[in-house]
């Protein structure tokens, strides 16, 4: 049973996306070893893992995936579900008063981020103690680790990522970046080979 919430008009899974097989059965490769992992994003080959190998992470943290797992045709999202769009995501955060806004600090590659919005999606605790989330909606969104080079702890506090199913240009995936400090949540590209969690919606 996956737990759900509704916001405005749409229905969000509540928490991290954990599973470990594509919709048809498959088993998404489990990478422990970062050559390997560096190897499958090389390759464009999916693969997931847990955050510093550590399983118990999977029930409380969600599992990590690549792009290529969020984008392979046998479904990551479970039945019923898709993994969110760009659109997805932003018409969420408008439908709660989000103020968009465009970053043109990159004029080749001007990007939309959100004001107003994220304190209301982010969990109570588990954040540095400047950062005050209201999660007016029960979205629940936790800060924790991802997996870019390594696995990343630093930021574990202060932002958290996760996919979508856009890409920017044919180059570089995008995400949605939450970023309390700033009072953001940003449309921001990154890398096919990162590991960051999803957040799946429920079809229309």
């Amino acid at each position: 049973m996956i737990e759900t919430v509704k916001i405005g008009d749409q229905i969000w899974q509540k928490s991290n996306l954990n599973v470990l097989k594509f919709k048809n059965g498959d088993k998404i490769p489990l990478i422990t070893s970062q050559r390997k992992w560096n190897d499958a994003g090389k390759n464009k080959l999916p693969a997931c893992c847990f955050f510093k190998n550590d399983e118990n992470n999977k029930e409380t943290q969600g599992v990590l995936y690549n792009w290529y797992a969020v984008s392979d045709p046998r479904g990551l999202a479970p039945e019923g579900f898709r993994v969110p769009s760009v659109n997805d995501w932003s018409k969420m955060f408008t439908s709660i008063r989000g103020i968009k806004k465009v970053d043109d600090s990159d004029p080749d590659r001007p990007l939309d981020y959100y004001v107003d919005v994220v304190n209301k999606l982010i969990s109570k605790t588990g954040w540095k103690e400047d950062i005050k989330g209201t999660d007016e909606f029960d979205f629940c969104v936790q800060s924790f680790g991802d997996r870019e080079i390594g696995f990343d702890d630093y930021l574990i506090g202060s932002t958290t990522t996760f996919w979508t199913t856009d890409i920017l240009e044919g180059w570089s995936p995008l995400t949605a970046f939450f970023k309390p400090e700033h009072n953001q949540i940003k449309i921001a590209y990154s890398h096919f080979d990162c590991g960051y969690h999803v957040r799946c919606l429920k079809n229309d």
